[in-house]
């Protein structure tokens, strides 16, 4: 749905169509953390060496900050109001 409406965004409001965009790039960012973790928690660990998961994933602690910026900037574009907490689920 997102890909579908984007243009139509894109046209109507340039600069909500940059937050949006922006947004939705970190929230995909995100999932991949997540999924690493998932597999590497699982024992499916898929890079060569344990330790550049490991690595991989401490990243997120280093970057959590401008993730919630780019995810609260997003969320008061779109409902006026401020992000009140970081929940990844």
């Amino acid at each position: 749905m997102y890909e579908r409406l984007l243009p139509t965004l894109a046209e109507l409001d340039k600069s909500l169509f940059e937050v949006v965009r922006k947004t939705y790039e970190a929230i995909i960012e995100l999932n991949h953390y997540r999924q690493i973790l998932t597999d590497f928690l699982a024992g499916e660990d898929l890079a060569p060496y344990r330790d550049m998961t490991k690595h991989f994933l401490s990243d997120l602690a280093d970057e959590k900050d401008d993730y919630y910026k780019i995810l609260s900037e997003g969320y008061k574009a779109l409902t006026g109001k401020d992000l009140k907490s970081w929940k990844l689920r």
